[in-house]
Protein backbone atom coordinates (compact mmCIF):
# COMPACT_ATOMS: atom_id res chain seq x y z
CA UNK A 1 0.00 0.00 0.00
CA UNK A 2 2.92 2.34 0.62
CA UNK A 3 4.01 2.17 -3.01
CA UNK A 4 0.54 3.38 -4.07
CA UNK A 5 0.97 6.48 -1.92
CA UNK A 6 4.44 7.05 -3.35
CA UNK A 7 3.03 6.90 -6.88
CA UNK A 8 0.26 9.32 -5.92
CA UNK A 9 2.82 11.77 -4.45
CA UNK A 10 4.83 11.60 -7.69
CA UNK A 11 1.68 12.39 -9.66
CA UNK A 12 0.95 15.25 -7.27
CA UNK A 13 4.35 16.75 -8.01
CA UNK A 14 3.75 16.44 -11.75
CA UNK A 15 0.41 18.23 -11.43
CA UNK A 16 2.02 21.03 -9.41
CA UNK A 17 4.42 21.50 -12.33
CA UNK A 18 1.39 21.56 -14.66
CA UNK A 19 -0.18 24.31 -12.56
CA UNK A 20 3.00 26.38 -12.56
CA UNK A 21 3.85 25.96 -16.26
CA UNK A 22 0.31 25.71 -17.63
CA UNK A 23 0.07 27.81 -20.78
CA UNK A 24 -3.54 28.71 -20.13
CA UNK A 25 -5.77 29.24 -17.12
CA UNK A 26 -7.78 26.15 -18.08
CA UNK A 27 -4.68 23.93 -17.81
CA UNK A 28 -4.06 25.33 -14.34
CA UNK A 29 -7.65 24.64 -13.35
CA UNK A 30 -7.33 21.09 -14.65
CA UNK A 31 -4.13 20.65 -12.65
CA UNK A 32 -5.86 21.81 -9.47
CA UNK A 33 -8.73 19.42 -10.11
CA UNK A 34 -6.29 16.54 -10.62
CA UNK A 35 -4.47 17.41 -7.39
CA UNK A 36 -7.81 17.34 -5.55
CA UNK A 37 -8.52 13.91 -7.02
CA UNK A 38 -5.13 12.55 -5.99
CA UNK A 39 -5.51 13.88 -2.44
CA UNK A 40 -8.88 12.13 -2.21
CA UNK A 41 -7.25 8.91 -3.39
CA UNK A 42 -4.50 9.33 -0.80
CA UNK A 43 -7.10 9.76 1.95
CA UNK A 44 -8.89 6.60 0.78
CA UNK A 45 -5.64 4.59 0.67
CA UNK A 46 -4.71 5.89 4.14
CA UNK A 47 -8.16 4.87 5.45
CA UNK A 48 -7.80 1.39 4.03
CA UNK A 49 -4.24 1.02 5.39
CA UNK A 50 -5.29 1.94 8.93
CA UNK A 51 -8.69 0.26 8.68
CA UNK A 52 -10.58 3.39 9.73
CA UNK A 53 -13.86 4.27 8.11
CA UNK A 54 -14.22 7.83 9.36
CA UNK A 55 -11.46 9.00 6.97
CA UNK A 56 -13.82 8.10 4.14
CA UNK A 57 -16.18 10.78 5.41
CA UNK A 58 -13.35 13.30 5.11
CA UNK A 59 -12.70 12.08 1.57
CA UNK A 60 -16.35 12.58 0.61
CA UNK A 61 -16.44 16.07 2.14
CA UNK A 62 -13.18 16.98 0.41
CA UNK A 63 -14.53 15.67 -2.90
CA UNK A 64 -17.67 17.78 -2.59
CA UNK A 65 -15.67 20.89 -1.67
CA UNK A 66 -13.25 20.25 -4.54
CA UNK A 67 -16.10 19.86 -7.02
CA UNK A 68 -17.84 23.04 -5.87
CA UNK A 69 -14.54 24.93 -5.89
CA UNK A 70 -13.79 23.78 -9.43
CA UNK A 71 -17.23 24.88 -10.61
CA UNK A 72 -16.87 28.31 -8.99
CA UNK A 73 -13.36 28.83 -10.36
CA UNK A 74 -14.39 27.73 -13.87
CA UNK A 75 -17.35 30.11 -13.77
CA UNK A 76 -15.17 32.97 -12.52
CA UNK A 77 -12.46 32.31 -15.10
CA UNK A 78 -14.92 32.03 -17.98
CA UNK A 79 -16.39 35.43 -17.05
CA UNK A 80 -12.89 36.86 -16.81
CA UNK A 81 -11.83 35.42 -20.19
CA UNK A 82 -14.99 36.77 -21.84
CA UNK A 83 -14.39 40.20 -20.29
CA UNK A 84 -10.75 40.16 -21.46
CA UNK A 85 -11.80 39.20 -24.99
CA UNK A 86 -14.38 41.98 -24.99
CA UNK A 87 -11.70 44.52 -24.12
CA UNK A 88 -9.37 43.23 -26.81
CA UNK A 89 -12.13 43.34 -29.42
CA UNK A 90 -12.83 46.99 -28.63
CA UNK A 91 -9.17 47.90 -28.99
CA UNK A 92 -8.61 46.12 -32.31
CA UNK A 93 -9.72 47.80 -35.53
CA UNK A 94 -12.33 46.17 -37.71
CA UNK A 95 -11.21 43.59 -40.22
CA UNK A 96 -9.92 44.98 -43.51
CA UNK A 97 -10.99 41.93 -45.45
CA UNK A 98 -14.61 42.11 -46.52
CA UNK A 99 -16.57 39.77 -48.64
CA UNK A 100 -17.44 41.30 -52.01
CA UNK A 101 -21.18 40.63 -51.55
CA UNK A 102 -21.53 42.29 -48.16
CA UNK A 103 -22.19 45.95 -47.69
CA UNK A 104 -19.78 48.24 -46.00
CA UNK A 105 -20.90 48.46 -42.38
CA UNK A 106 -20.03 52.15 -42.20
CA UNK A 107 -22.34 52.99 -45.13
CA UNK A 108 -25.16 50.98 -43.56
CA UNK A 109 -24.78 52.81 -40.27
CA UNK A 110 -24.54 56.19 -42.04
CA UNK A 111 -27.74 55.41 -43.96
CA UNK A 112 -29.56 54.53 -40.76
CA UNK A 113 -28.34 57.70 -39.08
CA UNK A 114 -29.54 59.87 -41.97
CA UNK A 115 -32.93 58.14 -42.03
CA UNK A 116 -32.40 56.49 -45.40
CA UNK A 117 -33.89 53.08 -45.99
CA UNK A 118 -32.16 50.59 -48.20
Amino acid sequence: MLWIQIILVVYLCLYVVKIIEGPSIWNRLLGMNLITTKIILMIIVFASMHNTAYFLDFAIIYAICGFIGTIFLANFMSDRVIADKGKSLKEKPASRHKHKYTEDSSSVSKGKQNGEAK
